[in-house]
């Protein structure tokens, strides 16, 4: 009964609804505003048909399709393609570098020693499995990374940390704000109201960000044509990221999938969500003022310097380089 009173006070909450529906129109902009999707597309279209993995039945596949400036691009490839980690040396490509980037701290450069002391097996591996050979995407990998990944999952884990923190001081202060709160702590069961009020607030935190996600991602996959990246592993040669002046392979620590990676980045940001909920339910707790803890959660840079950091750090967290 005390979970359904405080459901139902969400419910009631306009500003809430307002909120989401602009979260959504905003979602909505990214996905059409993230570039021209024609070549992406087409590039899926062919890995579709053809399959990820580039070879010489790719190259037959490919001769029997109807001729366009895209399949041209994919010839080029198919033609073209060598394996790198084959021949990927860690030592020289990597360890080097760091070191020398860091050669005025002795204890960052033991760190960067014995973290790339492991990574030669790791990419032993990938050049078993031949990831690098995976077309992805094809020379629009990295935008597409950047638009998904980079804009879009970031803006949803965003707006749902605050959604989070905003439902849970509503919540937590909803009594004090009715002049109930006196009623409430007269009684046994409105002593233990708070409990009730935390397990709502983490319940339809994560439950709205679920949904949100499920809403956006189904708008941006109908505009994105994911179908023939999926299987693609996000370890492809065509798949780099650039520190300072070195551009490097994506390299995880376990093989991804690109639907392997989005299922992960999604648990990962339904965590930062967590966090969101509990430093707002320690403010509220704390403050017992849910105008100030409003303000503090909204405004709060510390807080939000340390979301931005957490995200980048989990999202990355499977990256060796």
């Amino acid at each position: 009964m005390m979970c359904q009173a405080e459901i139902k006070k969400l419910i009631h909450f306009a500003p809430m609804w307002i909120y989401l529906v602009l979260c959504l129109l905003m979602n909505v902009i990214i996905t059409f505003n993230s570039g021209s999707v024609e070549y992406f597309n087409g590039i899926s279209s062919i890995a579709r048909t053809c399959g990820q993995k580039m070879g010489e039945s790719v190259r037959i596949e490919l001769d029997s399709m109807p001729d366009s400036t895209i399949k041209d691009d994919v010839l080029i490839i198919a033609d073209n393609i060598k394996p790198i980690y084959q021949t990927y040396d860690v030592d020289s490509e990597l360890r080097g570098y760091y070191t020398n980037v860091f050669s005025s701290s002795p204890e960052a450069v033991r760190i960067i020693e014995r973290k790339y002391a492991k990574l030669q097996s790791r990419i032993d591996h990938l050049a078993d499995i031949k990831a690098d050979m995976d077309l992805y995407a094809g020379s629009a990998t990295d935008q597409s990374y950047r638009n998904l990944f980079g804009t879009l999952m970031r803006a949803l884990s965003g707006e749902s940390c605050i959604l989070a923190m905003l439902l849970t001081v509503y919540l937590m202060g909803y009594e004090t704000n009715a002049k109930t709160a006196l009623y409430f702590n007269g009684t046994k069961t409105g002593r233990k109201l708070s409990k009730y009020k935390l397990t709502v607030s983490l319940l339809t935190s994560l439950a709205i960000f679920l949904i949100l996600a499920a809403l956006s991602l189904s708008i941006y996959f109908l505009h994105w044509d994911y179908s023939g990246i999926w299987n693609a592993n996000i370890s492809s040669q065509f798949h780099t990221v650039r520190d300072l002046t070195l551009i490097k392979p994506f390299i995880t620590l376990a093989d991804f999938t690109v639907k392997g990676y989005l299922t992960a980045v999604i648990a990962l940001s339904a965590v930062l969500v967590v966090i969101s909920f509990l430093f707002a339910g320690v403010l509220a707790l704390l403050i017992q003022n849910s105008y100030v803890a409003g303000v503090l959660t909204g405004v709060f840079p510390a807080f939000g310097l340390f979301l931005g950091t957490v995200y980048r750090a989990l999202t990355k967290c499977g990256l060796y380089l």
